[in-house]
């Protein structure tokens, strides 16, 4: 029953694709709690450093961010590298989800096979600072923000801090444009 609710939820009121789904739940990423919240998991190796939930009640919000590290959020990449060259910047896990739905079904251009995605879960700028020292190799940042005032703050304070190594673009421009539907 709790799967159940897990893929109603994502898939059929998030539109994210079940696949994806599936891969998140087969790899331990997200789950539900005793409250039936889901519950996005970040980790560091094998344990559990931050927990992002989330209700999936219509007529109830709810999100709740609990972390273990200073700084943490939930970090995605593949298993077969740790040279990442490009990060992509949610602020919430659904969003990144969302996003590879996209690309998967092929409305977003494919992504290299070095990136990783994270969620800032929220919009605290800091866990991207700490993803960038711990994975030094990433030369691009696609920040893929909500088009509202903290989005746009967070995209413009990373610029202005001095990071002229790091390429940055934000997708909010790609999606104003009408490329997604």
């Amino acid at each position: 029953l709790a799967l159940k609710k897990v893929y109603a939820y994502l898939c059929n009121t998030r539109c994210i694709d079940r696949d994806i789904v599936t891969h998140f739940l087969k790899h331990r990423y997200i789950g539900l709690d005793a409250s039936n919240l889901l519950c996005f998991f970040g980790y560091r190796g094998d344990t559990v450093i931050s927990v992002a939930k989330k209700g999936i009640n219509p007529r109830i919000s709810f999100r709740q961010n609990m972390t273990r590290e200073k700084h943490a959020g939930f970090f995605y990449g593949s298993s077969t590298t740790n040279e990442y060259k490009e990060v992509y910047v949610f602020e919430s896990c659904v969003d990144l989800m969302s996003f590879l739905t996209l690309v998967k079904r092929g409305k977003l251009p494919k992504v290299a096979i070095d990136a990783c995605f994270i969620s800032l879960n929220g919009a605290n700028p800091r866990y991207l600072d700490k993803v960038l020292l711990e994975h030094s190799t990433i030369e691009h940042v696609h920040f893929c923000l909500d088009n509202d005032r903290m989005g746009q703050y967070l995209v413009e304070s990373f610029n202005k801090d001095g990071r002229k190594s790091i390429a940055t673009d934000s997708w909010v421009n790609y999606l104003i444009e009408g490329n997604v539907i």
